[in-house]
């Protein structure tokens, strides 16, 4: 045991292999400082599942045609009291300053690959947290790394994620942080208080890169990532890669749950770019917001394609979900997980051809892809009769930021906490899931040999410094 502040004085014992505390943590190689999520707190008021209904939901808020009394009734999170929120009085100053605007819905990022819209206002008390420097960076068109200071959970999983939606405090647990990996240029104002056009344009970004990790990179290349984007996210994408190889978390647990994680840097360009266009790979597979080629949409990969099918009875046939997987309590407004209904068994003859087919397009062996997958694979019900079938058993554990992501899917799905049945969109969304959770399972040998090569072209120096071999540059 060794507490320090740095460690946040924990009496936790901690071991990490040579170099880890030498490396940068990760939030070392951002310009600007980390955006704390959305924090709403008003018991999901302000987001939901479809837009139309969130629509309804604020407009008939913001109405002020409908008394308060009328809208008190309908049980909405935002008539109930919270920390600095009166909602009667909150109401009445919001109606005299603001109106529906449609614009202001966007996709909101509330747990890994489960995403909602919400209602976004700088308004204050509409959110208890609205985060307006957060919404200034354009979610929908620059991706955010996502990461926290430490774990909460024991198991936690990976530390980070990415997104292209708002996202929100909890992505990941304890308290999420979102990175852009570029940041909105703000045009300066001429000597007259006018905007100097001829500077930029609302489009125009920078490499949201520090000091030092623009010193890092000028080691390796002569290219400016102001101007070139994708060298820009290079650095992020790199982060992710390594984050997500199975062999940098079992090595560095201890020293990941108590801080910021730290990443090792490569000795050459080729060797962060080979990393990068993995960690593309997974911010694609993580991005629920888009299609992945071969994965959710066109000629789905042989491997994947029996992954995560909806099967059940010809007739009768019920999207409900009401297999256990989750319970309101109303008085809280929060949802609970359940036990639900799975049940493991062996891969069938037509499953296993098909990772045979799609092994073999991968230049790898059946009992590769099989082995990755636990050896086994399980059928997860939505209810006795309707099930997921093919979801295999890592698949069905990942966990992302202290959240079983299929599981914690599902729980918010349980009919007596959505109100209705799923939609077959939601079905297949579920399926998608699998796939690219599937996916990326597939994706953890090139990653451990990846991360593999960047420790080792790594030597310690000073506790405070890390010197790259074959360059000058130093973190």
């Amino acid at each position: 045991m060794q507490p320090s502040a740095a460690n946040w004085f924990s009496f936790r014992p901690s071991r990490t292999k040579a170099h880890y505390k030498d490396w940068p943590a990760v939030v070392e190689f951002a310009h600007a400082e980390p955006i704390s999520g959305l924090q709403e707190m008003r018991r999901g008021a302000l987001m939901a599942f479809e837009k139309e209904t969130l629509e309804e939901n604020i407009s008939t808020y913001l109405d002020k045609q409908i008394d308060w009394p009328t809208f008190a009734a309908l049980g909405t999170g935002l008539s109930k009291k919270a920390g600095g929120f009166n909602p009667s009085v909150a109401r009445a100053k919001l109606q005299s300053t603001e109106t529906f605007d449609a614009d202001r819905i966007r996709r909101y990022a509330l747990y890994p690959l489960d995403g909602r819209w919400c209602y976004h206002s700088t308004a204050i008390p509409l959110w208890n947290r609205p985060r307006p420097e957060l919404l200034a960076q354009r979610p929908d068109r620059e991706a955010f790394f996502i990461i926290r200071r430490f774990a909460e959970r024991p198991k936690e999983g990976r530390p980070a994620t990415t997104t292209t939606a708002v996202p929100d405090y909890h992505l990941l647990r304890p308290n999420a942080v979102a990175i852009p990996m570029r940041l909105r240029v703000t045009a300066p104002e001429d000597s007259s208080g006018q905007t100097n056009m001829a500077f930029g344009h609302d489009e125009a970004t920078s490499a949201n890169l520090s000091q030092r990790a623009r010193d890092y990179l000028a080691s390796l290349t002569s290219s400016d990532p102001d101007t070139d984007e994708e060298l820009s996210r290079d650095l992020w994408r790199h982060a992710l890669a390594v984050i997500y190889a199975p062999a940098y978390l079992s090595e560095h647990g201890p020293g990941i749950r108590e801080a910021w994680p730290r990443v090792p840097l490569p000795a050459s360009l080729d060797l962060l770019r080979h990393s990068a266009q993995l960690g593309a790979q997974i911010a694609a597979l993580l991005d629920t917001e888009a299609p992945v080629l071969g994965v959710t949409t066109g000629k789905i990969r042989r491997e994947l394609s029996l992954l995560g099918r909806i099967t059940g009875p010809k007739t009768a046939f019920s999207l409900a979900v009401i297999a256990g997987w989750g319970h309101l309590q109303k008085e809280k407004d929060i949802v609970m997980p359940g036990k639900g209904i799975v049940k493991a068994r062996s891969f069938s003859p037509e499953e296993t051809a098909a990772i045979g087919e799609g092994a073999e397009d991968r230049g790898l062996a059946v009992k590769d892809i099989k082995a990755l997958w636990s050896d086994n694979t399980l059928d997860v019900y939505l209810n006795n009769d309707v099930y997921w079938s093919n979801v295999p058993a890592t698949a069905w554990e990942y966990s992302i930021g202290g959240y079983q992501v299929l599981k914690k899917w599902l729980s918010y799905r349980e009919k007596s906490v959505l109100g209705r049945e799923i939609t077959r969109d939601e079905a297949r969304e579920f399926t998608h899931m699998v796939r690219r959770i599937a996916a990326l399972v597939l994706l953890e040998p090139p990653l451990d040999a990846s991360y593999a090569r960047s420790p080792a072209t790594c030597t310690s120096g000073r506790p405070d410094r890390m010197e790259v071999t074959t360059t000058s540059s130093a973190w």
